[in-house]
């Protein structure tokens, strides 16, 4: 978590307090499309979805094809 608090941009600042809204910079997206990205780009890899979870997340459920994954 250290690893977090120490990023820095190039200019040597920190990262913005305030989250990007991504709803603001993709309106034509649905609410789940939003929902998967910011759970993808989580910092705290605690917090970020695995690939299995991303897979099984609402956005993409209607694009699936479990008989067609590898495990």
């Amino acid at each position: 978590m250290d690893y977090i608090r120490q990023l820095r941009n190039a200019d040597g600042e920190p990262p913005a307090a305030t989250s990007i809204d991504f709803a603001q910079l993709f309106p034509q997206c649905p609410e789940d499309g939003i929902d998967l990205l910011v759970s993808l780009l989580q910092l705290d890899p605690a917090k970020r979805l695995t690939a299995t979870q991303a897979m099984h997340h609402a956005y993409v459920a209607e694009m699936r094809d479990p008989l067609d994954e590898r495990t």
